[in-house]
């Protein structure tokens, strides 16, 4: 059985995975990140002491100047991305207690692998790709791109009342797949030959990720938690905004 203290590691990282990988629905703030995930609490929310700042009496009490609210409001706009990359980092470091170098290696190879498109917004994955920000804005349209035709795949099967056959769905699947591995193969294509080497060396060997389940750690049913049902063939329905 698993210690109560890998137990909480875990926990730590499975919500550390949701800060990475959800997606905001809400419209991007001005200036934020493009793909930054907003902190808990809401889009744009801020931890309490900067909210604070926000407030005019508590500002003319600490005789907060010109230049600090200006400064202060570009560290508020990039502060999602900081969190990310914060709460990611801190994540791993504590895995490290638990998992040997290998294994935690392997498993930042398939979180990026599974994040999809998504995997050039991480802040480690852009830094170690040195991305431009043409890279990085072309990138993030064709992620919204793939991410509304992936959706009209499954659109005509929302709102009706009843489960589409097996055959529609894996159809859908297919098709949802297709479009987020040719977006994956249009955003390498940007890429420099030393950018593809470094992109090569982050996720290394290939993996499967449509046998990626939720459930107990290592004990997950194969084909479940992931948009199938058991007696499909397992591939999960895309995620939004892969």
């Amino acid at each position: 059985m698993l210690s109560t203290r890998s137990l909480a590691v875990a926990a730590l990282f499975c919500a550390s995975l949701a800060v990475v990988n959800a997606q905001p629905q809400t419209p991007r703030r001005p200036g934020a990140t493009p793909g930054a995930t907003p902190p808990p609490g809401g889009a744009g929310a801020l931890p309490g002491p900067v909210d604070r700042l926000k407030n005019k009496v508590v500002a003319e009490e600490l005789k907060i100047s010109q230049d600090q609210l200006e400064k202060l409001k570009a560290w508020s706009e990039d502060f999602p991305t900081r969190l990310q990359a914060a709460v990611q980092a801190e994540t791993y470091r504590q895995l490290g207690d638990v998992l040997t170098p290998e294994q935690v290696k392997r498993l930042k190879e398939i979180e990026i692998q599974a994040a999809g498109l998504r995997a050039f917004n991480m802040p480690d994955v852009s830094a170690a790709l040195k991305l431009s920000d043409d890279q990085k804005a072309r990138i993030t349209t064709m992620r919204e791109e793939a991410a509304s035709t992936s959706r009209g795949a499954f659109a005509g099967f929302l709102g009706g009342g009843q489960r589409p056959s097996e055959e529609k769905l894996a159809e859908a699947r297919k098709k949802a797949h297709q479009v987020i591995a040719d977006g994956m193969n249009k955003a390498q294509a940007l890429l420099t030959d030393d950018q593809r080497a470094a992109w090569k060396s982050l996720i290394g060997d290939p993996f499967d990720t449509s046998t990626l389940t939720t459930g107990t750690y290592g004990g997950g049913r194969p084909g479940l938690g992931n948009g199938t049902r058991p007696g499909t063939s397992g591939t999960p329905s895309p995620q939004p905004n892969e």
